[in-house]
């Protein structure tokens, strides 16, 4: 155990980036229709957390004409947007994400934009 730990000898999430924690990121989003074998980027854990929340702010005010979103939620899971929202629908709001926020997240733009060259 050590101090900051709960006493229950786990690193808080936020404290495990900071240590170096890491994890995958799929450019092209699974829930959007994206591979899940697509190549990943690595990135620490609490801007891969960061990077989730900034991508669904931005999908929430991607709607339709009956004003359905695109960011998954509970009611408004994957399956559902890509039943509303057609591939192209979708792989252009993310290149839109990208574009707006790729001097935030500029390894996982440059992942989304190798898969995607086209949408540059």
């Amino acid at each position: 155990m050590t101090a900051g730990d709960g006493g229950n000898g786990k690193i808080p999430p936020t404290k495990a980036a900071s240590a170096g924690g890491s994890e995958e990121h799929h450019s092209d989003p699974e829930f959007l229709g994206g591979s899940p074998s697509q190549p990943t980027t690595n990135m620490f854990r609490y801007d891969h957390a960061e990077l989730h929340q900034d991508l669904n702010n931005f999908l929430r005010q991607r709607l339709d004409s009956r004003g359905n979103h695109m960011c998954p939620q509970k009611g408004n899971p994957g399956r559902r947007i890509r039943r509303n929202f057609s591939r192209n629908e979708r792989l252009a709001a993310v290149a839109e994400f990208y574009k707006q926020y790729g001097w935030k997240y500029p390894d996982a733009a440059s992942g989304f934009f190798a898969q995607h060259p086209h949408l540059k």
